[in-house]
């Protein structure tokens, strides 16, 4: 079957995971985020270098240097969403250059200062090991480097990772499930996949609002989800919201094409990592479980490997640092983590012989019980599966059917055209809603 086929067949299935339950990739917590990480960062010391990658084609970059004397340790930072625009670029250049951290800020290939054409993410690794090449041969680098980073600042370090380079001495890779290929039978690829069944929620959202190419179309685009969604076939919605060219149709199209994802860098277990590596990720994040995964499989080949689970959504790891609240579940202020100082912490002791961290190789906050627990792995040799059953009353029961299984059938607005402003099942959200009945 051709995968896009795939993506029509599956099409009630993406409704129920897509717009029931997770938000839209450019619509939720990630387009929020960007809208409110539109600041100016502070003045690089070294502003819009074009480094020449292995191709030839240059990437506009920033550098920050502290005060403190050569030799640095370095932090190098590589996004799609504008270099001196973004807040969490701004973020860790206050918190880590004032440390004695050189910060390497990049425009990812084809995106706002940087030639080339962007795609996620063939070009991630070499395009990261060759700017690890120009680091390591400044005056002012020690020749070690830390990559940090959330969402797409954070699978592009997997990628690298990949690469083996000799200079990437720690990772920090946050909310990074989207590297996932086809490790564990995920099929992720970008998170616009859930074990091989097409995400729409996941991906229509993040191309139509974030996907352009080039430079030119790199921008943050404004997007109109209650005209685009009823359109079908799937593979022409994001046509609807943006006329330049995104790998949204590619996705669809090659989804069955090993070689094709291959090519783009997504793990697959085989990879020869070799970086020390912390993970972050939030449990109301769609790729948790993809990151549980992706630290497996870095763990795997032997490597130092941390994993933090907290609380709050996609890139919300420093918000769980204030939230008093999860949903409708209270955080007490003692069981915040303080992960500006375990991440500095971690980057300090593998990039400048800082003090060992003691960090457990997994900490997970446990929701309800309010409280962090550590473990070895996931999930804890204490846990206990429990099986759930699709069941009358649109309900679920941990009793078997006895006879025929309960059916659920999804009517969607996306195929009925009845407009977008069915309330949700969420408080306070709306979405272009199905009906389970």
């Amino acid at each position: 079957m051709r995968p896009r086929r795939v993506a029509q067949v599956v099409v009630l299935t993406v409704l129920v995971l897509g717009v029931l339950i997770t938000p839209w990739r450019g619509l939720g917590s990630r387009v929020k985020n960007f809208a409110a990480w539109q600041v100016q960062a502070g003045t690089p010391d070294q502003t819009n270098l074009m480094i020449a990658m292995a191709d030839g084609v240059r990437l506009a970059t920033d550098v920050y240097l502290p005060g403190a004397d050569a030799p640095l340790p370095t932090v190098l930072m590589r996004l799609p969403y504008g270099k001196r625009h973004y807040g969490e670029v701004r973020f860790w250049v206050d918190k880590l250059v004032p440390r004695g951290f050189a910060v390497v800020v990049q425009d990812m290939r084809g995106r706002h200062g940087s030639e080339g054409v962007f795609a996620p993410y063939p070009n991630a690794g070499p395009d990261g090991a060759a700017t690890l090449d120009w680091i390591v041969a400044q005056p002012w680098s020690n020749g070690r480097v830390g990559t940090l980073g959330c969402s797409a600042l954070g699978e592009s370090q997997l990628m690298l990772a990949a690469q083996g380079h000799p200079a990437h001495r720690a990772m920090v890779p946050i909310a990074s499930g989207g590297a996932i290929g086809c490790l564990g039978g995920s099929y992720g690829y970008f998170g616009a996949f859930e074990g091989g069944v097409f995400g729409l929620a996941a991906s229509a959202g993040w191309f139509g609002g974030a996907g352009g190419k080039t430079a030119e179309f790199s921008g943050h685009h404004p997007i109109e989800p209650a005209s685009a969604l009823p359109h079908l076939p799937l593979i022409d919605v994001v046509a609807q919201m943006r006329s330049d060219p995104t790998d949204y149709e590619d996705f669809l199209r090659n989804f069955g094409d090993a070689d094709y994802w291959r090519k783009a860098g997504y793990v697959t277990g085989q990879e020869p990592f070799a970086t020390p590596a912390l993970f972050i990720d939030s449990w109301h994040d769609p790729g948790i479980r993809s990151t549980f995964l992706l630290a497996k499989a870095v763990a795997d080949r032997g490597v130092e490997t941390h994993m933090i689970a907290t609380s709050g959504t996609h890139c919300g790891y420093l918000g769980s640092d204030q939230d008093t609240v999860v949903g409708d579940l209270p955080v007490s202020p003692q069981t915040r983590l303080g992960f500006v100082e375990t991440i500095i912490g971690f980057l300090d002791q593998h990039l400048a012989d800082g003090p060992v961290q003691d960090l457990p190789r997994l900490s997970y906050y446990a929701l309800v019980e309010d409280r962090w627990r550590t473990a070895e792995a996931w999930p804890p040799a204490t846990a206990k599966p429990v099986q759930f059953y699709l069941a009358e009353g649109k309900s679920l029961s941990q009793v078997p059917p006895t006879g025929a299984p309960a059916r659920w059938s999804l009517i969607s607005a996306l195929l009925h055209k009845s407009g977008p402003d069915h309330s949700s099942p969420f408080p306070g959200r709306i979405y272009p809603t199905a009906s389970v009945i």
